[in-house]
């Protein structure tokens, strides 16, 4: 059998592609964000140390200051990537999928749960970044902020493509 056909989306129905992928991508994006925010401080005190140690030649000192300084923006990029890489696959595997253009009614009406969870996530996502020692490093994700900050947005974008290339395939044989 045809290992396409066989894919099995959320709770083993592949009708719910666009739900699915667009709460798989909103969750791992906020999970990374999240995880690299709260990974920094425990960097810089890595990077204190290094500096205060007279054991470590100044070439080790210069290389810890620098991925310090530049991890950061490279999260940053790095989660924008993430987002345009993800639905670009979300995007594909919906087109390999069947499904019955019926379904597209029953998808839009799943959409509307999955636009107000994303929202909420979106909210707090921001809310949790910008608190305590969060805040100090949060003003680097310039771009992450603002793909989280327009989330819904995107996730209304990226549901509706998913749907759109889902449901619009022409059947042959």
């Amino acid at each position: 059998m045809n290992v396409i056909k066989k894919r099995k989306a959320f709770l083993g129905s592949k009708k719910a592609n666009a739900v699915f992928d667009t709460l798989v991508i909103v969750f791992f994006l906020m999970a990374v964000f999240i995880a690299s925010i709260s990974l920094m401080p425990a960097l810089n005190e890595v990077k204190d140390d290094i500096q205060t140690d007279e054991s470590f030649h100044q070439n080790s000192k210069d290389l810890a200051n620098d991925l310090t300084n530049e991890y950061n923006g490279f999260w940053d990029n790095t989660i924008v990537f993430m987002l345009a890489l993800l639905w670009f696959f979300g995007i594909i595997s919906a087109f390999f999928i069947d499904s019955h253009p019926v379904f597209f009614l029953i998808a839009i009406i799943l959409l509307f749960v999955v636009f107000y969870v994303v929202a909420l996530l979106a909210n707090e996502t921001v809310t949790l970044a910008n608190e305590g020692e969060n805040a100090n490093y949060v003003q680097h994700y310039s771009k992450t902020l603002w793909i989280f900050e327009h989330l819904l947005e995107i996730a209304i974008i990226m549901s509706f493509s998913f749907a759109i290339v889902l449901y619009s395939k022409f059947r042959s044989g």
